[in-house]
């Protein structure tokens, strides 16, 4: 399986590449991209599940944080009233951040399946 799920920003972008599901184990492997970097994690498919939840009730408020980490690995994504989207995330080595805007991170929401 390779399903992408692409957090795009104005400038810059970060992709989550699902590669593999191991439904004994209720787990998921996931590759990371963005600027020059790559890496893999598993999650439980809870895990998923919670950050989806989460992810889409921000979106749809407009307001607040979603904050994903498993191990090195942090996601966060914090919203403004006006539907600005800051991004940053970190490897464990680097961190980054880009802007975004509540538009492109609905297209993220509909790679999920939330749309």
């Amino acid at each position: 399986m390779n399903h992408r799920i692409v957090f795009r920003g104005e400038e810059d972008s970060l992709s989550w590449n699902i590669l593999h599901v191991y439904p004994k184990q209720e787990e998921l492997t996931i590759q990371m991209t963005g600027q020059d970097s790559a890496h893999e994690f598993s999650v439980t498919f809870n895990q998923y599940d919670v950050f989806i939840r989460n992810f889409a009730h921000v979106h749809e408020s407009l307001h607040g944080e979603v904050v994903f980490e498993q191990g090195m690995i942090r996601l966060r994504l914090r919203y403004d009233r006006l539907g600005r989207v800051f991004i940053s995330w970190s490897d464990g080595q680097t961190s980054h951040q880009f802007r975004s805007d509540q538009s492109y991170l609905s297209e993220a929401l509909a790679q999920l399946g939330v749309y």
